[in-house]
């Protein structure tokens, strides 16, 4: 398999998960709010994984430009 396909299947899923964990996250704070301390920890946990998924998109589209 060339690796350009499967850079660019990478990054398509890596789109799909960082769209997922925006909804999810949203979905989280409207049904249950920010009251308790797990709240909060899980938010901290979604900022965490979508931010660590944008650095992986980021560096997918670097690495696909550098071809």
């Amino acid at each position: 398999m060339n690796k350009s396909v499967l850079t660019i299947v990478r990054l398509v899923f890596f789109s799909i998960m960082l769209v997922l964990l925006v909804v999810l996250m949203i979905l989280n704070i409207t049904e249950r709010g920010i009251e308790t301390g797990t709240d909060k920890i899980l938010l901290a946990l979604f900022i965490v994984l979508i931010i660590w998924a944008a650095a992986r998109i980021y560096g997918l589209v670097k690495a696909l430009r550098d071809r």
